[in-house]
């Protein structure tokens, strides 16, 4: 039996009963490359990477792109979704085909305030 990417992407962190109120909601999508997962402009959403590589971009005014960072297997992206609400800057597009887990945004916006160790886990994801 293969442990699942969220609870391999937080073990040691968070204890069991945490691990699944966090996951309570969560939704496992396989998508293609190329899909986008989160436009510029648009609400965050919390993901994991349970397989395949994307990438958070940003797109300037006349069209260039700029990469920020690169998400393999095991990573979170878009952790600041615990935190802010509004449109998001940046992008997430998935380069290669990709198994990824999305997050129930109210559900982890709420255990961030009710639960320090939520808060703390994705802050150190968020800034890794």
């Amino acid at each position: 039996m293969s442990v699942p990417p969220w609870r391999a992407a937080t073990s040691g962190w968070l204890p069991e009963e945490v691990l699944a109120r966090l996951a309570a909601g969560t939704v496992r999508v396989q998508v293609p490359a190329g899909t986008e997962l989160i436009a510029p402009g648009s609400v965050l959403r919390l993901l994991l990477m349970a397989s395949g590589v994307g990438k958070t971009n940003l797109i300037a005014p006349h069209g260039r792109q700029a990469t920020v960072r690169y998400a393999r297997g095991g990573d979170i992206v878009a952790a600041t979704v615990a935190y802010e609400v509004r449109p998001t800057l940046p992008g997430f597009r998935r380069l290669t085909a990709s198994t990824v887990l999305i997050f129930n945004s109210e559900n982890v916006r709420a255990l961030t305030r009710t639960d320090v160790r939520v808060a703390n886990v994705l802050n150190e994801m968020a800034s890794g």
